[in-house]
This record gives C-alpha cells, structure tokens and sequence, in this order.
C-alpha cells in the first residue's frame, strides 16, 4: 500500500542513497532501504490512513487508476491500464 502510493518518492530517495539509475543494481540494493526511511517518518495519523485503506482494497476491488493487466501485443507483455479500456 505505502510503496504503491509512494512510488515516486521511494524512487527519488534511492536514486539519491544509491546515485545510480533507476533500475541499476546499485539502485535495487538500496531500494528497500529507501523505503523504509520514508516509513518511518511517517505519523501515527499517517499510518493508519494506510492502513485503512490497504483493508479498504483487500475487501473491495483497487481503484480504476490502479488497476492494470497484462496484454500480449507485437510478441511482448505490456502494462495496460483497464480504466483506458472502460472497465
């Protein structure tokens, strides 16, 4: 739920820990890492808005933002957001 939401963030943070590219290795090492420190700043308030909404997603569908599938097109995987697709 946390890393879903804060993607971009966690990201940016482990680019600046590992100063490597977004996917290198040395960038996935740190990743975790990244991650983690941005958790624990987070507030009580903050945690439990989380976790709310994790429950919230669990018992229900995600929101169409986020829901994706995979498609099989010019004999390779890729992401398609089903919102685009009207579902």
């Amino acid at each position: 739920m946390f890393t879903v939401m804060n993607s971009t963030r966690i990201d940016e943070l482990a680019i600046k820990i590992s100063q490597a590219k977004s996917g290198s290795i040395p960038y996935l090492a740190v990743y975790h890492k990244a991650r983690k420190q941005l958790e624990k700043k987070l507030t009580e308030k903050e945690r439990q808005m989380y976790r709310a909404t994790a429950k919230k997603w669990t018992e229900g569908k995600l929101p169409r933002k986020m829901q994706q599938q995979y498609v099989y097109q010019d004999s390779r995987l890729e992401s398609t957001n089903l919102s685009k697709l009207g579902f």
